[in-house]
């Protein structure tokens, strides 16, 4: 069980044993924290934790706390922190050892519905009968930023996802199921399983290719995806998904307005996907603790997120697939933009292509 904690002394994060007893974290927290008595806090708005009505034998898995991957405020007692007094056990203050110690912007409803939606297609970057596999350079321009939510107390995080053709499912793999498992076959699978249970609606128009076929593509790992997977993805978990658009700041949000009450963000550079997690140790905190969905009434975190991409496309990350440089990996052939690609394809059938500088 890993908990984060968060205080005068600093950021840091503790482990515990799953069998580990109240009192066992109790003198955890005071390790980290260098404090013999402290008052804890957890949530937003910050409510109060009151370790002392469990007795200090009881295992932390048997109360109602749920600590796993939360971040605990703790503050000095008596400074005019709110929370409740958590004292050690009188056993485990005897033996006390001192640890050494680790060292917004406005928003509102109006704002975020004024943004104009910005139509992200699957088929954008895609080559007829088999997919344009596009690798970005190795090194990115900018380090992923962060910003501070939650009154400071959190932070927005610009995470990034491989570069191996699939970075769209990773993305949407990490705010619908997780780190636990790689998401690609399965969320690659279920694209395939939509489209063949509704025909009516996937059908070759809108796909730009015959149903069967695009769905022996979309499975394969070299294929990429775009509106139509978030879309099928976003209804299937019931979860609203708003897509960032580095290039201009617009947003294609999928899934809204059908009750869902999560949302997840994405960012799109032009020929990449990564997401927006938060997490409470900033962005060298372990990706395990990320959370990757939030309240859909929550503005702070779609107009932290738009400063991100503001950031992002600063800092030389979005690509323009209209005017970037481009070389075939397979013959050594270069030339500008998606559609300098698409007819090279045309005359040689290569489909193994990188950004130039």
């Amino acid at each position: 069980m890993r908990i984060a904690l968060q205080g005068a002394f600093g950021r840091t994060l503790i482990t515990i044993d799953d069998s580990a007893t109240v009192g066992e974290l109790t003198q955890k927290i005071s390790d980290a924290s260098s404090m013999k008595n402290f008052v804890l806090k957890k949530g937003f708005p910050p409510h109060p934790v009151d370790l002392s009505t469990y007795e200090s034998n009881t295992k932390v898995s048997d109360t109602d706390l749920k600590l796993h991957g939360e971040r605990l405020q703790v503050d000095a007692q008596g400074a005019n922190s709110g929370g409740i007094k958590q004292a050690l056990p009188a056993s485990a203050a005897a033996g006390e050892k001192s640890a050494s110690r680790n060292t917004g912007i406005s928003s509102t409803r109006s704002q975020a519905d004024s943004i104009s939606p910005n139509p992200f297609s699957s088929t954008s970057t895609r080559i007829p009968d088999k997919p344009l596999k596009l690798s970005k350079p190795k090194t990115s321009p900018i380090e992923p930023p962060e910003l501070p939510i939650r009154e400071g107390s959190s932070y927005l995080i610009h995470r990034v996802m491989p570069d191996d053709n699939s970075c769209l499912f990773r993305a949407i793999g990490k705010c619908v199921i997780g780190d636990a498992i790689d998401p690609m076959i399965e969320l690659r699978s279920l694209v395939a399983q939509k489209i063949q249970a509704q025909p009516d609606k996937y059908t070759e128009v809108v796909l730009e290719q015959e149903p069967d076929r695009y769905c022996e593509w979309i499975q394969t790992p070299d294929a990429w995806g775009g509106g139509i997977e978030i879309g099928i993805i976003a209804e299937h978990y019931n979860i609203e998904i708003y897509a960032l658009n580095i290039s201009d700041g617009s947003v294609q949000k999928f899934n809204e307005g059908v009750g869902s009450k999560q949302r997840s963000y994405l960012i799109y550079s032009g020929i990449h996907w990564d997401c927006l997690v938060e997490n409470c140790l900033g962005k060298d905190g372990p990706g395990e603790i990320d959370v990757a969905q939030f309240a859909t009434y929550d503005d702070e975190i779609l107009m932290r997120g738009l400063e991100i991409g503001e950031i992002l496309k600063s800092g030389d990350y979005y690509t323009d697939t209209k005017k970037f440089g481009i070389k075939c990996n397979t013959c050594g052939w270069q030339g500008t933009g998606e559609k300098g690609a698409a007819q090279h394809y045309e005359e040689t059938r290569h489909t193994d292509f990188a950004q130039s500088s």
